[in-house]
C-alpha cells in the first residue's frame, strides 16, 4: 500500500482557530496599561471609581485626581490648572467595572475587578502589616503571610501562659 493509500482511510481534520480571548493583560488588543493610567489619579495611581460615592476630579486639562489626592491639593499638582466641580461619570466607572487591575501590593500577581479589588487588597496574603508588639519596640513590618511565623520569633512576644486544669 502507498502512503496515500494509507492516508486515505483517515478522516480529514479541519483545524480553526478562534481569535485570542482578550483576558490577559496585554495580550496586545487593548494598551491595558495606558487603559489603567488613564482612569487612575495621576497623584497615588489608584483607579477612581467615577461614582457619585467617589466622585473623580479632573483639572482644566483632564488630569484625573481621586478624592483623598484632591483634598489635599488646590490645584492640579502636574499642570497646576484648577479643579472642576467633581462628577461622577457613568462612563468611567462602567469602563472600569470591565478592566482588571493589578493588586496594588508588591509580590501579589492577582488582577481583579474594580468591585472586588478593594475586598481583596484588605485581605491580600502580600499586604504589609506592622509586627502586633510595636507596643513594646518591635519595629518588625512583614507580609501578612509572613506575619505569624515572625510572631513565633520575636523577641517582643509574650509568651502564651499554658492553662491550668479547670480553666
Amino acid at each position: 500500500m502507498t502512503e496515500q493509500g494509507e492516508n486515505a482511510s483517515l478522516p480529514l481534520l479541519t483545524v480553526t482557530r478562534k481569535p485570542p480571548v482578550p483576558n490577559i493583560p496585554g495580550d496586545g488588543l487593548v494598551k491595558y496599561d495606558e487603559l489603567v493610567k488613564l482612569l487612575s489619579c495621576i497623584q497615588c495611581g489608584n483607579p477612581v471609581s467615577g461614582n457619585a460615592s467617589n466622585p473623580l476630579f479632573q483639572c482644566r486639562k483632564g488630569h484625573v485626581h481621586c478624592q483623598t489626592c484632591k483634598k489635599k491639593l488646590s490645584a492640579c499638582k502636574s499642570c497646576k490648572q484648577t479643579f472642576l466641580q467633581p462628577e461622577a461619570s457613568v462612563l468611567i466607572e462602567k469602563i472600569l467595572n470591565l478592566v482588571s487591575i493589578k493588586c496594588r501590593h508588591k509580590g501579589c500577581s492577582d488582577f481583579l475587578f474594580l468591585d472586588k479589588k478593594l475586598g481583596h487588597e484588605n485581605f491580600c496574603p502580600m499586604r504589609l502589616l506592622n509586627c502586633r508588639n510595636t507596643d513594646k519596640g518591635c519595629d518588625g513590618v512583614f507580609t501578612a503571610k509572613e506575619m505569624s511565623r515572625h510572631h513565633k520569633t520575636c523577641k517582643y512576644s509574650t509568651p502564651l501562659r499554658p492553662q491550668k486544669e479547670g480553666d
